[in-house]
């Protein structure tokens, strides 16, 4: 089902996404980043590298050869892979 318009997060789910990303690195933990995309829910599993804040956007390293770059605008959801 595509969904015409992106669902906006308000600042306390940033704050739990920051939560997460936080632990997540602390404790060296693949994360699951749901993002919205061309009016469809993806999701990328990989480990957090770098948070531009410049640029509004994350390097996640998918595998040692990947990379996905996830702009911030574009995230609807963040978890840890267990």
């Amino acid at each position: 089902m595509k969904i015409k318009k992106l669902p906006e997060n308000d600042e306390q789910q940033w704050q739990e996404f920051a939560q997460i990303i936080s632990d997540a690195q602390i404790n060296n933990q693949k994360l699951k980043i749901t993002i919205w995309k061309d009016g469809f829910f993806e999701d990328v599993i990989g480990w957090l590298n770098n948070v531009n804040m410049q640029l509004k956007r994350s390097r996640l390293d998918i595998d040692e050869f990947d990379v996905e770059y996830v702009g911030f605008d574009d995230i609807t959801n963040i978890a840890i892979v267990d």
